[in-house]
């Protein structure tokens, strides 16, 4: 964490910006606030920061932490191949339920987004997760970096399994439907990883 009296949240940000691409990180900037809180999440192959600037009364406040990586694979209607920060720590502990995923914006148009929300309910903890009817319930989202009304793919009729590991997981799901055109689908595979 780190304060300066400098108000100018919007500078301070693009100064991020400008040395994190400068180290080779993807960012992907998400504005909470205009000229006052940006969230910028950074990722470079396994490792992932994510970064937020805030203006107070008085200081603008700099946080930084080491975040997950989602690595997606989607084919089909779409095809993608991408790293993608993760925006909060999985905690894999048995509960009701867990949703493992991320949400970043797309360069693709205003509202684009690469969407992912793989969703286990009950959630047992580590261990193997599918699709088949009775133990486990998985409803998995994904937009694939395209507009939430037209490229939202659910569904998985192929089927769906998921691993969870303590600071990592795979999954692979098959043939995802576009909620809008049921003929338009995707699969999707891919690993995260957290750090320690």
């Amino acid at each position: 964490m780190w304060s300066t009296r400098d108000p100018n949240a919007e500078g301070i940000k693009e100064v991020l910006l400008q040395r994190a691409r400068a180290a080779g990180y993807e960012v992907y900037i998400i504005t909470q606030s205009q000229a006052a809180i940006y969230d910028l999440l950074c990722v470079k192959g396994q490792s992932a920061l994510a970064l937020n600037v805030t203006l107070g009364s008085d200081t603008t406040i700099i946080t930084g932490t080491r975040v997950g990586v989602m690595h997606l694979r989607v084919s089909g209607v779409a095809n993608v191949e991408l790293d993608l920060p993760m925006r909060a720590r999985l905690d894999p502990a048995p509960g009701s339920e867990i949703s493992i995923g991320t949400a970043v914006p797309s360069a693709r148009c205003a509202r684009c987004e690469y969407y992912i929300n793989l969703h286990i309910a009950p959630f047992k903890g580590v261990g193997n997760y599918d699709s088949k009817p009775g133990t486990y319930l998985i409803d998995v989202q994904v937009i694939p970096g395209g507009d939430p009304d037209q490229d939202d793919f659910r569904w998985p009729i192929g089927g769906c399994t998921i691993t969870v590991q303590a600071a990592n997981g795979v999954f692979d799901c098959k043939q995802l439907q576009n909620i809008n055109d049921q003929t338009k689908r995707i699969d999707i595979s891919g690993s995260w990883i957290q750090p320690q």
